[in-house]
Order: C-alpha cells, then sequence, then structure tokens
C-alpha cells in the first residue's frame, strides 16, 4: 500500500490531539518520500505555483518518518492544506493542495494529494547529507525546508527566499533551459508536459461502465456486478472492497456516504457506502425509461435517461428519495451525460446533440437551448464559459455557453477513437476513447484552440473516467478499473 504520511490537526485547541488526521498521498513509487512538509493556509488560491514556499503559512510541520507529527490547534472553518515532499537526495519533486474544512468536534482523515512537479535541488553551494540540504543559506538542522525554501528553524515563522528554492541559479539545472510549448524541464532536460501511463487496474466482476472516486475510494458501476467499491489508497494496487448488486449500474455520483447509481430499468438507487465491504440499497426512484448517468446539484439528483431526457430527483433525504419531475429532449434522444453548473444542466443527448435544461424550478424544468453536433452527443463536462462533449467519432467539440441560450461550437478536437467519457484536471480535458482505445489529454488552456497533447493507449474499451490527486481512473469495460498515473507536472 501507498505510504500515507500522518499530521495531526486540532479542529480547536481545546479538542484532543487526535481529532483529525492529515493523510499526504504522494505519487507512485511512494517510497520515494523521505520528507513531507504540511502547511495550513488560509486557501489553495494562494499557491501560485507548486512547490514554492508558503508565504504565510498558519501553521507548519513535517514528518520524516512514520509517526504522526503535530500540527497545530486550528479554529472552525476552512483551509488549504498544501503539502511538499522531498527525496534522500534533497530533490523537491512533489506538491499539492486540498481544500479542508474542520468542525468543532469534527474529526476523521483530511487527505491531500501530491503531484510531480519541476524538481528542485539544493542552493548553490549547498550539500545534500542524510536527505536535507547543508551549507551556506540552509538552516543548521533539518528545519521545515533546510536548503529547499530556505526557511529558519522551527522555532521561527521567518523565511529568507533567498532564489534556494528552485531560483535561476547555478545550482538550478533548468534555469537557462527554454523548453518547447507543451513541456518542461526536468533535471536539465525538456519533457512533454503530460507522459500518461497505466500504473495498476483491478478486475470489477462485471463490465465497468462509470466511475466516481472520493479520497482513496473509487466507485465503479459495473453493469452486472452492479456497485463496486475499490481501494486505491495505493493506485499502484487497488483492491476490491465491496459491492452491491443491482441488475445493471450504468452510471453514478457520489457524495460520500452516499453513492446515487444509474441502474438502467432499475431508475435511480441510492447506496449507503459508509462500510465500504458492505454497500447496502436504501433507496429508490422509478423512472420512464432506463438510466445511464447522474449528476449532483445540492439536494437533487438530475439522471440522464435513454429516450425520455432528464429526471430531477429530491434526494435531500437518500434513504427516501423522491422524483420531481421529467424534462423531455427537445428533440428527443437517448441522454447519455450531464453535467451541472448553477442551475442549468448540460445533456449529451446523442443525435440531438447539447441540449441546456434550466431547473431553476425543479417542477417546472425546461429545455432553454439546444445545439446540434456533428456527431452523437455523449458526456459533457463545463471548463469556465466551455462545454465540451464527447461526440462519438467526431471527437469532442467545444461549445460556448457564455449566453446559455445561444450556444456556438468554435471547435472540434479530433481524436484516435471515438469520444466516450470525459472528465477535466485544471485546464485539461481528459477523454476516454474507444475503436482505438485510448485515453487522450487535451490542453484545454485555450479552448478554442484545444488540440491533444497526450496519449496512452488502454486495454480495452475506455468508456467513463474520473480524475483525482493526479490519477485518472478508467471504467474499462471488460478491463474493470484501470488506474493511469497522468504525469502532468504542476497538476
Amino acid at each position: 500500500m501507498a505510504r500515507a504520511w500522518a499530521l495531526v490537526g486540532l479542529a480547536v485547541a481545546a479538542c484532543s490531539e487526535d481529532a483529525y488526521r492529515v493523510l499526504v498521498h504522494v505519487p507512485a513509487p511512494s517510497d520515494r518520500a523521505t520528507r513531507v512538509e504540511v502547511s495550513v493556509i488560509g486557501s489553495c488560491g494562494e499557491v501560485v505555483t507548486l512547490g514554492d514556499p508558503p508565504s504565510e503559512p498558519i501553521s507548519q510541520s513535517e514528518v520524516s518518518g512514520d509517526a504522526p507529527a503535530p500540527l497545530g490547534a486550528l479554529e472552525p472553518g476552512a483551509y488549504g492544506l498544501y503539502a511538499r515532499a522531498w527525496d534522500g537526495q534533497c530533490s523537491l519533486y512533489a506538491a499539492g493542495c486540498s481544500p479542508a474544512r474542520v468542525e468543532a468536534g469534527g474529526s476523521g482523515p483530511l487527505d491531500v494529494f501530491l503531484a510531480r512537479i519541476a524538481e528542485r535541488g539544493c542552493a548553490a553551494g549547498q550539500t545534500c547529507a542524510d536527505g536535507v540540504c547543508v551549507g551556506p543559506d540552509a538552516s543548521g538542522d533539518s528545519g521545515l525546508d533546510a536548503g529547499s525554501d530556505g526557511g529558519s528553524d522551527g522555532g521561527s515563522d521567518a523565511r529568507s527566499d533567498s532564489g534556494s528554492d528552485g531560483g535561476p541559479d547555478a545550482a538550478d539545472p533548468c534555469a537557462e533551459v527554454r523548453c518547447p510549448d507543451r513541456q518542461t524541464c526536468r533535471g536539465g532536460a525538456c519533457f512533454p508536459e503530460c507522459e500518461p501511463a497505466i500504473v495498476g487496474s483491478v478486475d470489477t466482476l462485471g463490465e465497468a461502465f462509470g466511475v466516481a472516486v472520493s479520497g482513496t475510494t473509487a466507485y465503479v458501476a459495473a453493469s452486472t456486478a452492479g456497485l463496486v467499491v475499490v481501494d486505491v489508497s495505493d493506485p499502484a494496487a487497488p483492491v476490491r472492497l465491496g459491492d452491491v448488486d443491482m441488475g445493471w449500474a450504468a452510471g453514478l455520483a457520489v457524495r460520500e456516504p452516499w453513492a446515487f447509481v444509474a441502474a438502467d430499468s432499475s431508475g435511480l438507487l441510492t447506496v449507503d457506502v459508509s462500510d465500504p465491504m458492505a454497500p447496502i440499497i436504501v433507496g429508490q426512484v422509478d423512472t420512464v425509461s432506463e438510466t445511464e448517468a447522474v449528476a449532483l446539484a445540492g439536494n437533487l439528483a438530475l439522471v440522464a435517461t435513454s429516450g425520455e431526457g432528464l429526471t430531477i430527483a429530491d434526494v435531500e433525504f437518500p434513504g427516501d428519495p423522491s422524483g420531481v419531475s421529467t424534462v423531455e429532449a427537445e428533440p428527443p434522444g437517448d441522454v447519455d451525460g450531464v453535467a451541472v453548473s448553477g442551475n442549468l444542466a448540460f445533456i449529451g443527448c446523442s443525435s440531438s446533440g447539447l441540449q441546456i435544461v434550466d431547473f431553476g424550478n425543479p417542477n417546472e424544468a425546461y429545455v432553454a437551448a439546444q445545439l446540434e453536433t456533428p456527431g452523437d452527443a455523449d458526456d459533457v463536462v463545463l471548463l469556465g464559459s466551455y462545454a465540451f462533449v464527447a461526440d462519438d467519432e467526431q471527437g469532442v467539440v467545444v461549445v460556448d455557453v457564455e449566453v446559455t441560450d445561444e450556444p456556438d461550437d468554435v471547435a472540434t478536437v479530433a481524436l484516435a477513437g471515438s469520444a466516450e467519457g470525459l472528465a477535466t484536471l485544471d485546464d485539461l480535458v481528459l477523454v476516454a476513447a474507444q475503436d482505438p482505445d485510448f485515453l487522450h489529454v487535451i490542453d484545454a488552456s485555450d479552448p478554442p484552440n484545444a488540440e491533444v497533447i497526450a496519449s496512452v493507449e488502454m486495454p480495452h474499451n475506455a468508456e467513463g473516467l474520473a480524475v483525482w490527486g493526479g490519477y485518472a481512473y478508467v471504467a474499462d469495460k471488460a478491463g474493470g478499473l484501470v488506474v493511469v498515473d497522468l504525469g502532468c507536472v504542476g497538476r
């Protein structure tokens, strides 16, 4: 299993020291990390560049072994948990930030997932000794960031960031390297910005069609095997934990401890997943036709159905969900994917293209706009004011939806394979494609000029996917759940 570096954070000063545990997940191979620093900051928006030292951390701690280390007392509220990892050669190689909310009297794990970054070594004139930089500009002991960001010893809040954290000096092999577009420097050489590679997989007993991930747990809609729960704390060695039969599972959304499953002719099922070894169906909403996918919006579940459009269900009480209304697609079509922004649902409606549903009044939801696409619209994701539509053999259609009642297709990204499932990571759009079978990475930083920058071949039929902590989790039909390390520097 992957090493989860553990630090303790307190909900309030009066709470016991084990109220919250901060678990830091480093990229595979997990045994590379020999030292991990965690800082509590106001929000992750304070991090401009992953790997840079935090400017004014609220609290900070370091762990260099398996024993937990104290992180300090926190008042109830929202924070950012910012972590950085070094290896035994003093190379700062991974960083990440995750939002966290602590409550008075609260407890449980708070996960921080790190991604690989452009590596940074010791500053000029320093040497690496026992995993810590020593010499000029380094603190005399193994302080929080000795030799990497010029941090002072553990008793002071001062910082002297004199170029020792990757600044343009002679110790930085990338200081004078200028890489081509969509490449980044590591160790003085240029590499692709993303280098996706399969690192693990697990049999899901039935063909995997959809997946959702939360922390170290993946939830798979596995057709005849129903809902399958998988431990992905070590992405290279996922382990099946439990499952629940429901006839057929096609898609799902998760808000722990509940999973909301599109269960084909069984409609929408709500599942208690508080015990991942033994998930239990606790509620059901009948639908007019077979269900394909689910998205959540507050207390509502928006359920994509075959031939009938979008069903809206009230899931405020998961054990007793109820149907609210059904919106027929105009023109009719099988709805295969749904994405939500505010009170708008963006649905992929096969031959009827992209349709936008206004559910501001759930009882009187209606189709506000429609845009034909050249192929059969399937999954949909949103990035800023753009919708990206998996359009079958036509690739991915980019639609400007800033004016929601006048959507405008501005680009089409051609692919090897038929676009099926989509997910986003920062300004990247990931595509599960079939025949041939690939996971594609699209640079969508400039949506009208979006293009594929990396791909990895999948073993079977890539259908759906989710992203968490720098990894893509692909529902690969007969291949089960396949885990891909995206290898995207700084993401």
